[in-house]
Order: C-alpha cells, then sequence, then structure tokens
C-alpha cells in the first residue's frame, strides 16, 4: 500500500472517506497506548501520512470527527466509552494545529452543541479550546454576526452546570458584549456601574481608566503584583489623579460589600457575586490601593474584607480572592499604617489557606522594612494620639472623648460634659464624626490582637530588651492599656524581680519603685510557673487591692504539673482522655487557639488536633475519634461528637516522654486541652439531661459532677475570695467540688467545674439555661477575662440565693419537684 494510498478510499461521490481515517488513528492512538496526551495521534502511522497532505485534509478530519463520536455515544456510551474519548481528544489536538475562519469556528461550534446534546460527560468537551479561538478572534477583528452565533452554539443550559460551566457561559456572555478590549463584563451590578461611569468621561481619561482596567484584570492568576506591574500600573494612576481614584474605589467597595451582605443574608447557595472578569479588575484595582495609602480608603478596605472573609455556610469566604488583594495592598503599606491591620486579620481569621497568606504578606512587609518578623507587629501598632488612654477629636466647640478602656464616648464643652451626641456635630461635624468613630472601631479592633500576641509570647520564649519593651509597651498609649494590667518579670546578669505598671512606674508587688531598671535588662511576661503559691498569691493580692482585671489568667493561671501516672505511661497523658466533645465547637476553639483541626464527618476525614510549638522544636497533638457506631452527624455529614484521647509531644517526629517536655510546653499545652474540654464538652450542657443515650448520659452525670480539673480549681480560688464580699454571703459556702447556695425555698449545690446545679436534699438536677443578654444586678469584680463560667455560676448563686422571687415557670415547677 503506497503512502498516500489511504486518500485514494473514496465514497461513490469521490469523496474522502474520513470515517476510515478516523477509526484507524483512533485505533492505532489506543494500541500505542500513550494515554490520552497528543502523542497518542501524532505519532501514529496513519496521522504522520495525513499530516503531509495540508490543511484542507486534516480540517476535514476535524469535521468528521463530530459525527463519528456521536456515533460511538449513541450505539453504546459504555462499551465505547475509551473510543469517544480518543475522539474528543483528537478533536482538541487538531483544535490546536490549525488555524480557523470564522465560518469554520461557526461549523466546529454546531459539532459541539450536537455532541453535548448526546454525549454523557460534558466536561471533556473542548469548550476551553474553542472559546479561546472565538475570544482572540472577538478581540482581533471584532464580533460579527457569524461569531455571535458561534457563542451562541456554546451556551450551556443546564440546571445541572459546574462552576466551570458557569465560567464558560459567563466569558461568552461577556464576547457577546461586542467589546472585549474594554475588559469590563456588563452582567454584574459593579459591571454595570463602571461602564456607566466610563460614559461619562472624556476620551482621555476614560482611555486612562481603560488601560487600568486592562492591568488589573492580570491580576487573575497571581497572588501579588510583579514589580513590573507596579511599575506599568503607577503612571496610570498618577494620569487619573490619586483623589479620583480614591473616590471610586470607596464607592465601589460600598457597593460590592453590599452584594457580600446580600448574598450572606439569602439562605440559599449563592454564585452571583461577581463575573469572573470583573472579579480579576477589583483584584487589580485593590492591589493599587497599596500605591496610594489613602486613610480613608484603608478603613473601607478594612470593612470589606472582613465580609469578603466571612464564611457563608455551605459556601465558603464569598471572595478570598479580593481580602487577599487586600491583605497583600496592606503589606505594601507603611508599617503602622498596614501591618497592624494584617495582624488584626490574622488574629480573627480562621481559615488555614487564608491564614497561610497573612503570614506570607507580613514576612514581606518584615523584608521590605528590614524588620524582624517577631518585631514588625509590634511596631506596626498605630497610637491613635491616645493621651493618658484617652482619645479626643476636637468638632467646633464640643470635644469627643473616648475613655479606651471602658469603651465610653462623652462629649465636653468647657466643663461641662454629655454623653448624647450634640446636635451640632450632627449636623455640622458628619465626616468629622465619622472618622471618630472609624478611629474607635479600629483601637477596639487591635487590643485583642495585643492581648493574644502577649498571651503566646509564653510558648514562643518571647524576651524584649528593655529599651524595646519600654518604646513598644510601657510608654506607648495603646499598647500600655494591656501590658499596664500584667506583671512582668526583669532581669539583667546580676538580678532578677517582678513588677507592675502604675503610673507609668515600675514598681514591685509591695508597691516600690524598681530602681535598678535600664537599657542593660531584658524582659518577659511573667508566669506563676515555678513560683511558690505564697508568691503567687502576693501578686493576687496586689490585683485585688489595685482593683485591676487582667485581660487574660496570668497570675490565676492554671499551672499543670506532671502527674504519677504521667511518669508511669512515659509518652502519653491520660488525663483528658474518655470525654465527649461538641465537635463544631472544639474546631473553632482550636482554631482560636492556633491548633489545627478539621471537621471529620462521615467519609475518610479522621485527623488528630495538633500545634507547632517553633521555639521549642516541639508538636503536641490531641487524639481525638469520631462516633462511627452511632454516626450521629448533621444534614452535612459532619459528626455532631467526637471522643477524647491522648496528649502526646513530639520533636522531629520523635516521640517525647512525659518527663523530657519542658515545663513550660507542659502546663501551657495542658492548659489548652482543660479548656477544650471544659468549655465543649457535652457535660457543660445544662439542658441535655436524659437527651442522648445510655453511654452518653452516663458521662455527661459523670462530668456534670466529678472531681474539679486545674481550671475549675482556680475558679473555686477566685469565688472563695469575691463570694464572701457579696451580699448573698451568708447564704452561700463551699465544699471540694461545689459552691452551696442556702435559698428561701431549698438548699442549691453549684458544680463550680461544670455549672450544673443539684438541689438538696434528694440531689435533685435543676436545669438553668444561662441567658447571655442578661447581667447580674450585682456589680462583681473579677480578676481577669476569659471566664464565662465564672460569670455564670455568681449570676446562677445570686438568682438561686433568691429563689422565692423566681419568675420563670420552668424552673419554679423544678425547684418545687420534690
Amino acid at each position: 500500500m503506497g503512502l498516500f494510498d489511504f486518500l485514494k478510499k473514496t465514497t461513490s461521490s469521490g469523496n474522502t472517506d474520513y470515517s476510515i481515517i478516523f477509526n484507524k488513528i483512533i485505533e492505532q492512538a489506543i494500541a500505542k497506548n500513550a494515554g490520552y496526551s497528543f502523542q497518542a495521534f501524532d505519532t501514529t502511522d496513519e496521522y504522520k501520512s495525513l499530516s503531509l497532505n495540508g490543511r484542507d485534509i486534516k480540517l476535514g478530519l476535524l469535521f468528521s470527527c463530530f459525527p463519528n463520536v456521536i456515533k460511538l455515544a449513541k450505539n453504546d456510551i459504555n462499551k465505547n466509552y475509551t473510543q469517544c474519548s480518543y475522539g474528543l481528544r483528537l478533536i482538541s489536538f487538531l483544535l490546536k494545529e490549525l488555524p480557523l475562519s470564522d465560518d469554520e469556528l461557526l461549523k466546529v461550534s454546531e459539532g459541539i452543541r450536537n455532541l453535548n446534546g448526546v454525549y454523557a460527560y460534558r466536561y471533556e468537551l473542548p469548550y476551553k479550546i474553542v472559546l479561546s479561538k472565538i475570544e482572540n478572534a472577538v478581540r482581533e477583528h471584532g464580533l460579527n454576526l457569524v461569531l455571535t452565533k458561534a457563542l451562541q452554539n456554546l451556551i450551556i443550559n443546564s440546571e445541572y452546570a459546574s462552576a466551570d460551566d458557569r465560567r464558560f457561559n459567563e466569558l461568552i456572555y461577556f464576547l457577546l458584549q461586542g467589546n472585549p478590549n474594554l475588559e469590563i463584563n456588563e452582567h454584574d451590578s459593579w459591571g454595570k456601574s463602571a461602564i456607566q461611569y466610563l460614559e461619562t468621561l472624556n476620551e482621555s481619561q476614560r482611555a486612562n481608566w481603560v488601560a487600568l482596567f486592562k492591568l488589573s484584570k492580570q491580576a487573575s492568576s497571581k497572588s501579588e503584583p510583579t514589580q513590573k506591574w507596579l511599575k506599568e500600573v503607577e503612571p496610570i494612576l498618577t494620569l487619573i489623579g490619586h483623589e479620583v481614584f480614591v473616590i471610586k474605589m470607596i464607592e465601589w467597595l460600598d457597593q460590592i460589600k453590599i452584594k457580600t451582605q446580600e448574598i450572606h443574608k439569602d439562605k440559599g447557595y449563592r454564585f452571583d457575586f461577581m463575573r469572573d472578569e470583573n472579579h480579576d479588575i477589583i483584584k487589580g484595582l485593590i492591589w493599587c490601593t497599596g500605591l496610594v495609602n489613602n486613610p480613608e480608603m484603608n478603613v473601607k478596605l478594612d470593612d470589606y474584607a472582613t465580609w469578603a472573609y466571612k464564611k457563608k455556610p455551605g459556601v465558603g469566604p464569598i471572595s478570598a480572592k479580593t481580602g487577599t488583594a487586600i491583605m497583600c495592598a496592606f503589606s505594601m503599606l507603611p508599617i503602622k499604617d498596614g501591618v497592624s491591620r494584617l495582624s488584626k486579620f490574622k488574629s480573627k481569621v480562621k481559615n488555614n489557606t487564608i491564614l497561610k497568606s497573612i503570614d506570607k504578606f507580613i514576612r514581606v512587609a518584615a523584608e521590605r522594612n528590614g524588620v524582624g518578623l517577631d518585631k514588625i507587629q509590634e511596631l506596626s501598632v498605630p497610637d491613635f494620639n491616645i493621651k493618658d488612654g484617652l482619645f479626643e477629636i476636637q468638632m467646633g466647640e464640643f470635644t469627643a472623648v473616648y475613655l479606651v478602656e471602658e469603651k465610653t464616648i462623652s462629649w465636653r464643652k468647657g466643663i461641662k460634659i454629655q454623653k448624647s451626641t450634640p446636635q451640632e456635630v450632627k449636623e455640622n461635624f458628619i465626616d468629622e464624626f465619622k472618622s471618630f468613630k472609624n478611629t474607635i472601631k479600629e483601637i477596639d479592633s487591635l487590643l485583642p490582637v495585643i492581648k493574644e500576641r502577649l498571651e503566646c509570647s509564653y510558648l514562643e520564649q518571647r524576651f524584649w530588651s528593655f529599651k524595646d519593651w519600654s518604646l513598644n509597651y510601657l510608654h506607648h498609649s495603646l499598647t500600655s492599656v494591656i501590658a499596664g494590667k500584667l506583671i512582668w518579670h526583669f532581669y539583667d546578669e546580676n538580678r532578677k524581680t517582678q513588677g507592675f505598671i502604675i503610673d507609668k512606674k515600675i514598681v514591685d508587688v509591695k508597691g516600690k519603685e524598681i530602681s535598678w531598671l535600664n537599657d542593660s535588662c531584658y524582659v518577659q511576661l511573667w508566669h506563676p510557673i515555678g513560683f511558690t503559691m505564697d508568691e503567687i498569691i502576693e501578686w493576687r493580692n496586689f490585683l485585688k487591692d489595685h482593683n485591676l482585671v487582667q485581660p487574660f489568667k496570668q497570675a490565676y493561671r492554671e499551672v499543670y504539673i506532671l502527674t504519677d501516672a504521667e511518669l508511669l505511661t512515659e509518652s502519653y497523658s491520660n488525663r483528658f482522655a474518655a470525654h465527649i466533645l461538641r465537635q463544631h465547637q472544639f474546631a473553632a476553639l482550636c482554631r482560636q487557639r492556633g491548633w489545627h483541626y478539621t471537621l471529620m464527618g462521615n467519609w475518610d476525614s479522621h485527623n488528630t488536633p495538633y500545634i507547632e510549638i517553633n521555639s521549642f522544636g516541639i508538636t503536641a497533638s490531641f487524639y481525638v475519634n469520631a462516633d462511627w457506631q452511632e454516626n450521629i452527624t448533621n444534614a452535612a455529614g459532619i459528626f455532631n461528637y467526637i471522643t477524647t484521647d491522648q496528649v502526646r509531644f513530639t520533636r522531629n517526629r520523635e516521640p517525647l516522654t512525659m518527663q523530657d517536655v519542658p515545663a513550660m510546653v507542659f502546663t501551657e499545652i495542658m492548659r489548652d486541652v482543660d479548656l477544650f474540654v471544659g468549655v465543649t464538652s457535652l457535660g457543660n450542657d445544662p439542658t441535655w439531661q436524659d437527651s442522648g443515650d445510655v453511654f452518653m448520659n452516663t458521662y455527661w452525670r459523670e462530668y456534670s459532677f466529678k472531681d474539679l480539673t486545674e481550671s475549675a480549681k482556680i475558679r473555686r480560688d477566685v469565688l472563695l475570695s469575691i463570694v464572701p464580699k457579696l451580699k448573698i454571703a451568708s447564704q452561700c459556702s463551699f465544699d471540694k467540688k461545689f459552691l452551696i447556695v442556702n435559698g428561701k425555698v431549698r438548699n442549691y449545690k453549684i458544680h463550680l467545674g461544670s455549672g450544673n446545679i443539684l438541689m438538696e436534699p434528694n440531689d435533685q438536677y435543676l436545669c438553668i439555661v444561662p441567658d447571655g443578654s442578661k447581667r447580674s444586678k450585682e456589680n462583681v469584680f473579677l480578676p481577669f477575662e476569659g471566664d464565662n463560667l465564672l460569670s455564670i455560676i455568681l449570676s446562677k448563686a445570686i438568682m438561686l440565693s433568691e429563689d422565692d422571687k423566681i419568675t420563670d415557670p420552668t424552673i419554679i415547677s423544678q425547684i418545687n419537684r420534690k
């Protein structure tokens, strides 16, 4: 058979029979076992022969592929699946090989439309290649009737459209606008408003914005702008004018935030946030804000990012793309304008992927400014011109005063002070008052970040030179709000002591100023581990005497010491094993405390919560298990409950014995695990009694009234000092596990670990569900923040001391049931 003999195979009309060629190429490609790569075709003898005969033969083969694949699919899609798949890959191969005219693109689109009607696996159809060719044609010589029909043939109409299907349709609708070089897709609210804005501009202004949109669209596949991109965009921003750019960005950020909020309010699944092209443009425009650095715009970006990152159940963040673009823009700003915002989002965001990107941008900012990673977040905290705990702004005859610690606003005019906003301010200082409230919002959002950073310093083994500490904490008007409520450890080569900041002076536990501190000293956050109980009590009394509420437990911090059982097991601790936890609440608390954990469901999703303590080179793991036997899940298949097992420690993936775990690591990790169990245990649910199976009911009863853990013992110590000062003191007493309250109707035992209540004389359970919206009428001083159960126990005690005045019928019926 000669080289070109296959072309002699013709029909009775004299035309080449492409079906024979198609079948031979597919047969030979499958025989080569080259998978679905293009090599499967261009190395076959049949295609090698065909390729010598020019474009027309290849074009004829391309058009014949469609009916041949359709025929195979109609005959038996399952039996002929391999041939069909190879046929579709041959189509893609030929499309890449051949330049096509508009008419030929129309013919190909008709072939794809026909295939879409019979072929079950639409994702294998060559939409992407054809759309790319049509897009190039439209950009090159505009949209005409032929290309319009070709695009319309490719629209996917299906109630089961995938994310890829929707993206194809978006591109089609964008191209059907007829002006792809404008870059904007008019099929969403932002696209419409952007096009309307362009129509109000003169030719020169319009050209500048179109150029900016074109550059911004290039942001689609990148996580941050290149230096080349920044150099190209800067002169365009200058031509547009920074002030004009800021005005439009503030307007557009407000607009897309409203759309995000609308999607969050809708309980259904929504994917109509923004067209892909516009989404990319907005991402690029946000990058540009990092070059402009306008305070009002930065506040808008901060506010919008919160909504962009906010998780919608079943969907996730609405626009992680624009949220992360904002983090990138913040990293480009001066340290005090940007990094403090990055730090704030690092403490707020729980998504691990987003957290990694924020960490990366903080590192980028540190490198750009030549500052160490451990220092940049401290250096970035703005002082907001706060003086002596007050943030003030003058507005006409009035001075707006914000007390940072009390979180209260007042208005001063001369010697007169009022709480309500003056009418003069409302009418004549709208922008100033708005700026004032925005600054307050920023101040309040940064205080928890500072608090968290300082508490993390224990496991980070963080220390400061006295000079740096003085600059960043002692004399800093915002961070001193937190630092001034904490005990600090000072030392040099010869001396060491503990001190507290009182009136900007550093005093010891006796209240005497420490005189020897200078720039050669070092500072650490004081931890009670290693100190005697008498020394710790001295500091607790110091706090009470000065009426100081610590931002987290420090003087009252739990200390966990190795038990004999842990020394016996050697490589693990069973101290917190065999508990039943509410999984969703547990996962949220893990993220809050810096542990890695993902929700487990009734599929292959098992994982172990862990935290890396990099400063010690140690990883701690808290083993948990899903309840596969009962298989109690929510609608999404996520297990409602998990059970706990061992706590283990490793270094370089090698197990550590309990004795080899550093004391600071052991106590802080066990404190976290105690917190996880104490907060998320099923035993803390006051409504649970007899609500589950026998095993869960037994666990609930045992946990509700068990011996106290370290955190519960601290709670007991605090109550022992507080209750004697309350009006109800004569009605209260303590035993090992309970606060006992003598009411007018009955006596009650409130468990100090779970907050659950037993009524005497028969230990009958009393169910009281805490109402978070109501606070105790008695003003009770608590020495630290963060223990909600402490407040709940006090509220229950105060209420039960006057049980004859309770009006809630569900509580009254339980008390009277004897």
